[in-house]
This record gives structure tokens, C-alpha cells and sequence, in this order.
């Protein structure tokens, strides 16, 4: 079997656009973004799919592979509506873990074999995707499928959810549902070329450190992402560990926040923090979105930082960024950072707790019913979260105080996401899944396939069979149909062009083909549905039967002696 290492991807905008110029950035949108072009940029593909809504789509998609890559690989265009073509590029790239929709439509093909469906998670925290993990249990996914798990944490809370889940449906007489996607765990990459140090990097190290007004013996602590209390990171263990270094070490310390604030609440938050728990500490915003602070502010560093405490989080990409650019980064020991922070080597993870089992059920209520927020359930949660203090006084106190340290562990970093995580070792791993996915196909048995007769989307049927015993008779392939003799030709694209049946047109037959059924039924005698069928041969059946009841509601055509549904009223 040929490798089948392509995939068609899945565009919607707000998931690949990092630019910031249409949508705040976000860690999904950049990591969306960083998987595109390294796809484009070593997939060493010819051509890359693009399944999305409309043409439109598609330019947009094309544009962006050719803004982020220097020799951008061929695109082709799939239509949402046009599914069945993706058996074309044998899988399907989902920038989330929703699906339970991807997967119904394909099964209602009738060939479940025909492509493999891939998501991968961001947040596993909110309700909606949630749903869309428990679903993965009930809609007929395939062990040619996958998601794809960012972190070992992520993997952990996708099976709990799953085997729970599974346990309720077999509880409700479900049976044992042991179908299920693979669960790979692959990490988020970056392109570790565009951090290695140069001469423009030193002269934004020297041009930012003099807008601080960082002496050459001052340590600048970075921290890079958004500003937000509840939805991100609680500032005050940054704060009060870096107040008691700066006591402790009579170091002159400027901590660099650089991100954007989600609202003036969270502005107000961290304005009144610094001043309580941290005055002794030279604390600078800078606006993260601005592309030249983006992309150079870590080497105005010495140590970056990222003390996260929320359950929302599950990989994190600036402690990779930091590393790529040499510093030695100081995390909370959390979601991904346990995946790529060596603790000792390339930084500290400082350890974290929270309560046992039981004391938040209380949380996962509120937040079901509505009666908290998201951001509520999400600040509750990091309240209760416990990150050493002592321990992060410490490393922090050792990086501050050795700079031998400081670049010892900044170049292991350097070297251990060069290693393992730029985007051209990552890329690899999702292909290498692809085509495995691939050969799973071929071999595995199939998980719930389609029956003859039976719908393939029992809770999405055909409303025509659904609803069958609404009209007092139906019509089939035996119904005989004439052309009125009243009808007119102008009549027929005076009808059409009405705003009575705008919402109607796009998915019946052209006005050509209608005219062909109208000149065909005119010949003096009725003929069969089938007949039509036969001489609208390049025509979608379905089409055709929508069209010639369109056709009679508007008067066009007659039907005569159509087969009676049985009455039973």
C-alpha cells in the first residue's frame, strides 16, 4: 500500500489565523497556524486539501499557505457538501475534538473505510468540548480514527472522561462500548530557526533593556501571554516569589508582563496586585500583539516565567518559545510543562497541588447548570490550585544569582525543542499517524456499519421517511407525472426567481434540467418517475425527486395516481 501520509484540512479562519488582525491571538489560533505552514513546509507534499464552505474559503487558505511559506505546495478545494471526496486525501484534519458530525457523514456514505477522520484537543476543560469527548463513545467513530492528545495530562483526562462515559452507557443497557479512536500523544511544535540568536536579536536585547532601564547585573523576568486572572494564570505567586527575591538577593528585578489584558477587570486585577505584592519589582506591560515585541522581546530576558494554575490549560507554547531563545524558564510542574520543561536541566517546575477527589463536585454542578460562567468555574478552580511558594523562591533565587546557571540551562533548552519539538519533528509524527491510520483501515474490523434499510444517522433521517405519515400519499419511482397543459415556459423561470422558493433553488435540479423533465413529460402521455431517472442520467436522484414535487406544487407538471400511504389515523 502506497503511504497515505495527507490530509485534507478542515479551514475555518479563527482556527489558523494567528495574525491578530481579524482575532485576538490565542494558543490555539497560533498553534493552528505554526501546524500549517510546517505542513506546507516539510509534509514534502504536492498538494494540500482544503475542506471548508465555500470558494471563498479556500482563497483565503490558499493565501495564507503562501504569505507563510516560501515555495507553498498546490491546493485543492473540497466543499463541506462534497465529503465523499475526501476518500481522495484519506483523512480528514479536525483543528478540535469535535467529530461526532464528521463521523455521521461519513457513515451516511455507506463506506466508513473511505477516510479517516483526525481532531486533536486545546482546552478539556469546558463543557462543549466536554460533549464532544463523550461523543466520541456514541457517534460511529472508528479505530481508524484519532485524537490527538497535546500532553501525558491531556491523555489522562480524555480516557478518565471516556471510561466514565463508557460505564454510564453500559449501565443504561448500552452494553460494553469498547470501540474507540487512538489517543496519540503528540506535542505542539515550533519553528525553533526563527529563535536562534543573531544580531538583530542582540540589538533588541540591548534597545529593550534600556527602555526597562536594566543595568547589565539586573535580571529581567519575562512572562508572554494573555492577562487574565481566572482564564489564565493568577498572578499573585509570580508576584509575591519575585517581591521576596529582590528583598533576599538586593538584585534589581524588572518583570516584563507581555500579553494583552481580556478586560479592564483584569487590567484593574493586575495593576493592584503589582502594587500590593510586588513593589519592589520593576514591573513593565507591553502589548504582546505587537508583532516586533512578539518576536523579540525574549532577548531583553533573563529568565521567563510561567506560573499557570488553570485547568482550561493543557500543552503551553511560550515556555517552548523561551527555551528555543536560551532562557531558563521557571513553570508550575502542570498541564504540558511536565512534557517539556526537564526540571533541573532546562528549568524548575515548581510543584503544584490541589484538593482530593469530591471537594469540587459542587464546581462541576454550578458550571453545568448555568448558574456559573465558564471564567467563574475556571477562577474557582485556580483559587484552589496551591503552587509552592518556597519552592519558587528558591529557583528563582538560584537563576538570579548565577548567571553560568542561567546559560547552561538556556542552552539545554535551546537544544531539547530543537530536538524535540520543532515543528519539522512534529509534522512528522502527525504524518507517520496518518498513514497508520491508513493501514488501520485496511485491516480493522468496522465498528457498527450500516445496515440495508436502516438509517445511517438514526437521530438525522431522512425527514421524508422521519415523517412519512404526514401527507396523505407519497410519491416513488412508479408515480406517474404529465406536463399541465396550462403551464407556460415563462412561468417556470418566473417562479423560480421568486423569493418564495430562494431558500429552495440551491438544492434542486438547475432550470435546464427542469425544462428537460417539463419537455419530457409534455409528450401527450405520463411518465414514470423512474423514466425520468433514466433519461436524467448525470442528475442526483434525490434531486430529481425534489424537483418534480416542486415541480407540481408550483403547478408545472401533474401527478397522476400516486401510491396512497397507508392510513393510519
Amino acid at each position: 500500500m502506497n503511504p497515505q501520509n495527507n490530509a485534507a484540512i478542515w479551514y475555518v479562519a479563527d482556527s489558523f489565523d494567528a495574525s491578530g488582525k481579524k482575532l485576538p491571538i490565542v494558543g490555539r489560533t497560533a498553534a493552528g497556524e505554526g501546524f500549517l505552514k510546517a505542513l506546507a513546509t516539510y509534509g514534502k507534499l504536492e498538494r494540500i486539501y482544503c475542506f471548508t464552505g465555500a470558494a471563498s474559503g479556500h482563497d483565503e487558505f490558499r493565501a495564507q499557505i503562501q504569505r507563510l511559506c516560501q515555495k507553498p505546495p498546490k491546493t485543492s478545494f473540497i466543499e463541506w457538501s462534497d465529503f465523499q471526496k475526501l476518500g481522495k486525501p484519506g483523512c480528514l484534519y479536525v483543528p478540535e475534538p469535535a467529530l461526532e458530525v464528521h463521523a455521521w457523514n461519513r457513515r451516511s456514505l455507506g463506506n466508513q473505510r473511505s477516510y479517516s477522520l483526525c481532531g486533536i484537543t486545546h482546552t478539556t476543560a469546558h463543557n462543549q468540548t466536554i460533549d464532544a469527548i463523550g461523543s466520541l463513545l456514541t457517534a460511529p467513530l472508528q479505530s481508524w480514527d484519532a485524537l490527538i492528545c497535546t500532553s501525558k495530562v491531556v491523555h489522562a483526562t480524555v480516557t478518565r472522561l471516556l471510561d466514565d462515559q463508557a460505564s454510564y452507557l453500559e449501565d443504561r443497557g448500552a452494553g460494553r462500548i469498547t470501540a474507540r479512536p487512538q489517543l496519540p500523544v503528540i506535542p505542539l511544535g515550533i519553528d525553533s530557526g526563527q529563535f536562534m540568536p543573531s544580531s538583530k536579536t542582540d540589538q533588541a536585547r540591548k534597545e529593550f533593556r534600556q527602555q526597562l532601564g536594566a543595568g547589565d547585573e539586573d535580571i529581567v523576568v519575562l512572562y508572554l501571554g494573555r492577562l487574565s486572572v481566572n482564564i489564565k494564570t493568577n498572578p499573585y505567586t509570580m508576584l509575591s516569589s519575585l517581591e521576596k527575591v529582590a528583598t533576599r538577593t538586593e538584585k534589581r528585578i524588572h518583570l516584563v508582563l507581555t500579553g494583552w489584558f481580556q478586560d479592564n477587570n483584569n487590567m484593574n486585577a493586575f495593576s493592584e496586585a503589582i502594587k500590593s505584592f510586588s513593589p519592589s519589582v520593576n514591573t513593565v506591560l507591553m502589548d504582546g500583539r505587537q508583532d516586533n515585541i512578539r518576536k523579540y522581546i525574549w532577548y531583553a530576558a533573563d529568565i521567563f516565567v510561567s506560573l499557570i494554575d488553570n485547568i482550561q490549560e493543557t500543552f503551553g507554547i511560550s515556555p517552548v518559545e523561551a527555551m528555543a531563545a536560551g532562557l531558563p524558564v521557571v513553570v508550575t510542574d502542570w498541564n504540558g510543562y511536565r512534557d517539556t520543561v526537564i526540571n533541573g536541566k532546562t528549568g524548575y517546575r515548581i510543584p503544584t497541588a490541589f484538593p482530593s477527589r469530591g471537594a469540587g463536585e459542587e464546581l462541576a454542578i454550578r458550571f453545568q447548570s448555568g448558574i456559573d460562567s465558564y471564567e467563574s468555574y475556571l477562577g474557582h478552580c485556580s483559587a484552589a490550585t496551591i503552587i509552592d511558594e518556597n519552592a519558587c523562591v528558591e529557583a528563582f533565587s538560584r537563576l538570579v544569582n548565577d548567571r553560568n546557571l542561567r546559560v547552561q540551562m538556556g542552552e539545554a533548552g535551546r537544544k531539547h525543542v530543537r530536538d524535540n519539538f520543532d515543528w519539522e519533528k512534529v509534522i512528522y509524527q502527525y504524518q507517520t499517524l496518518w498513514n497508520e491510520l491508513a493501514e488501520r483501515r485496511n485491516i480493522d474490523s468496522e465498528s457498527a456499519p450500516t445496515k440495508p434499510g436502516a438509517p445511517a444517522i438514526p437521530l438525522r433521517q431522512d425527514p421524508f421517511k422521519l415523517f412519512e405519515e404526514y401527507p396523505t400519499t407519497r410519491t416513488d419511482d412508479d408515480t406517474q407525472v404529465i406536463t399541465c397543459i396550462e403551464s407556460k415556459k415563462h412561468d417556470l423561470v418566473e417562479v423560480r426567481n421568486s423569493s418564495l422558493f430562494a431558500a429552495a433553488m440551491p438544492l434542486l435540479l438547475p432550470e435546464n434540467k427542469c425544462r428537460e423533465i417539463l419537455r419530457i413529460a409534455g409528450q401527450n402521455k405520463p411518465v414514470t418517475i423512474g423514466e425520468l431517472k433514466l433519461k436524467l442520467k448525470s442528475c442526483n436522484d434525490q434531486q430529481i425527486h425534489r424537483s418534480i414535487a416542486w415541480l407540481a406544487k408550483t403547478g408545472m407538471i401533474q401527478i397522476i395516481k400516486p401510491k396512497l400511504v397507508t392510513d393510519k389515523l
